[in-house]
């Protein structure tokens, strides 16, 4: 039986302070510098719960389908909704939000991110701590997020102390190690963005290279014992010409995790792609197309299986911008991002002619890409936001709004659309999976994760860039974000 674990370096993280960042600290014992840390803080921390009432707001419940409420009162107890009401001076709490004006809705989920990630180009690798990039998720009003891969025991680890209010950020669910095929995506991202040893020792922590003799059991057990939601594999070749996870291998995965009642997602990017994953039976596609058409059959053969895409559109307009010689990142950006960040765009630098090769192949195929997500719309197929952000230019909280910007201008949404794949899609998905009620909606006994906007989102989606509250698990966030006018 062939050895599963052979490569893998062992390393215990868990006493590592989560006031450092993991990659820093390895990237520290072997004296490489090739990576800088951030010295940026925490810009969000949660208060103690208190009875809150919002008083006479009207309210976007998560449903596109359904009126907006008007003039409604909102009692928050205990970290949920404890009531919805018509407006009445008379009604108090300890804690008394002016509504007027605005709009409550529920807090957003971000289906794609990479807690350990960064926003920073290969040629010149930033990162920040994990508390750092939680707590601007937060800042920007999303309130749960789903980490399609990273460090399990950084993970559980931040999870256990996010639960306890040890440190601050959303709800966090997570995959863990990614599945691959041997010498294939990330792998090669990783090579191109860290020099050795760091790329060998993050893959080490973060990828499991499989072929089709390994032991898919022993992969998921892994999984499980390490609290993970859901499994991730990579079914995509980035470099183009890179090995790719065999459908028979994705089959055998699936299967193995479906036996431990586990749910798993594949990042795909071609059409061919998109039908090995739906062959092997996956929960949800990370991605849509991006590297070819959509066709007609696979389209619909997606409708037919409901089995939902996480949309993550940003990121490949990022790649499609600076391969053009743009600057992708904007004000609204910036307020959460390092400043060496910031200005690593202005100049970009070389990368390696296979990478290129993959940043022509993505900016060639943006209107097909964008083209099949309007007609993903069209055939019904079930839409869920995701950023894969901090990545290349898409920073954590902030690619949030762009990303549902880009459902209505480019994919036919409607703001209320959007913001249903934003809030009660996923959060159906999720209470699915966990068990965790009402996730993403306003309504009685849901979670008391909320926002308070200036304007009605629901009718213009610019109006997710006047956050004026932000309310986790029932209690109100400090935000510390700079002015937008700074930028």
């Amino acid at each position: 039986m062939p050895d599963n674990n052979a490569g893998r370096v062992k390393l215990n993280i868990l006493d590592i302070s989560l006031k450092q960042a993991v990659i820093p600290v390895i990237c520290s014992i072997f004296f490489s510098g090739c990576v800088s840390l951030s010295d940026r803080e925490p810009i969000s921390e949660t208060g103690m719960q208190a009875d809150i009432l919002i008083s006479d707001v009207a309210v976007f419940d998560g449903i596109a389908a359904h009126p907006l409420l008007t003039h409604r009162d909102v009692l928050l107890k205990d970290g949920r909704i404890a009531a919805i009401r018509d407006h009445d001076p008379e009604h108090s709490a300890d804690v008394k939000i002016e509504g007027r004006g605005m709009t409550l809705m529920p807090g957003l989920i971000d289906f794609h991110v990479h807690v350990g990630g960064t926003e920073a180009p290969p040629w010149q690798p930033v990162f920040y701590t994990p508390e750092y990039t939680l707590s601007a998720f937060l800042a920007m009003g999303v309130t749960s997020v789903v980490d399609l891969g990273g460090i399990p025991q950084l993970l559980e680890k931040l999870n256990g102390e996010l639960a306890t209010g040890e440190i601050t950020g959303p709800r966090l669910f997570y995959a863990g190690r990614q599945i691959t095929a041997e010498q294939s995506h990330p792998g090669p991202l990783i090579d191109e963005s860290l020099a050795w040893p760091m790329n060998s020792l993050i893959k080490a922590l973060m990828v499991d290279e499989v072929n089709d003799e390994s032991d898919m059991d022993v992969l998921i057990q892994d999984r499980l014992e390490s609290g993970s939601t859901l499994v991730k594999i990579m079914v995509d070749s980035i470099p183009l010409d890179s090995p790719m996870l065999s459908a028979e291998s994705a089959k055998r995965i699936v299967a193995a995790a479906h036996r431990q009642h586990l749910p798993v997602a594949a990042h795909i990017g071609s059409d061919a792609n998109l039908r090995t994953a739906l062959n092997a039976g996956v929960d949800v596609i990370a991605h849509s197309v991006n590297q070819s058409e959509l066709q007609a059959e696979t389209l619909a053969e997606l409708a037919r299986s409901e089995t939902p895409v996480v949309s993550t559109l940003r990121v490949f307009d990022n790649i499609a911008a600076v391969k053009k010689g743009l600057n992708p990142v904007t004000a609204h950006d910036a307020r959460v991002m390092d400043q060496m960040i910031v200005e690593s765009f202005t100049a970009p630098e070389a990368i390696t002619s296979a990478m290129a090769e993959y940043a022509d192949h993505i900016a060639n195929n943006r209107n097909q890409s964008y083209r099949g997500c309007e007609r993903m719309r069209r055939a019904g197929v079930p839409v869920l936001m995701g950023t894969d952000s901090p990545l290349f230019g898409a920073p954590a909280g902030s690619s949030a709004y762009f990303e549902l910007k880009l459902l209505v201008t480019q994919c036919g949404y409607t703001p209320a659309e959007a913001l249903q794949a934003a809030t009660s899609l996923p959060g159906q998905v999720l209470s699915d999976w966990t068990g965790q009620a009402h996730l993403g909606k306003v309504l009685v006994d849901a979670p008391a994760d909320l926002l308070l906007i200036k304007g009605m989102p629901s009718e213009n989606i610019d109006a997710l860039q006047q956050i004026q509250t932000v309310i986790s698990r029932g209690a109100v966030v400090t935000r510390n974000l700079p002015d937008l006018s700074m930028y």
